[in-house]
């Protein structure tokens, strides 16, 4: 079996469609396809991914370009 890998940075790349890289994401070196012995203790590399739903979340709150007005000085 092939793994694709970082030797580098000791991370193996899972087998899903979305997992494939031109660059290491850690480092930034091509991977390499290693014989699973060579690539044995390597770590699994698991994307982080943010739900939809949170970024839906952002968006719905964010305005873009309001800026907030410092508070006024008491007294005034």
């Amino acid at each position: 079996m092939i793994h694709v890998c970082c030797p580098a940075c000791r991370l193996r790349f899972g087998p899903a469609p979305g997992e494939r890289f031109d660059t290491c994401p850690k480092c930034g070196a091509p991977p390499r396809r290693l014989p699973a012995a060579r690539a044995l203790g390597f770590s699994l590399f698991e994307p982080v991914t943010v739900p939809n739903a949170l970024l839906e979340a952002i968006a719905a709150v964010a305005v873009p370009g309001q800026r907030l007005k410092p508070p006024r000085a008491q007294g005034s």
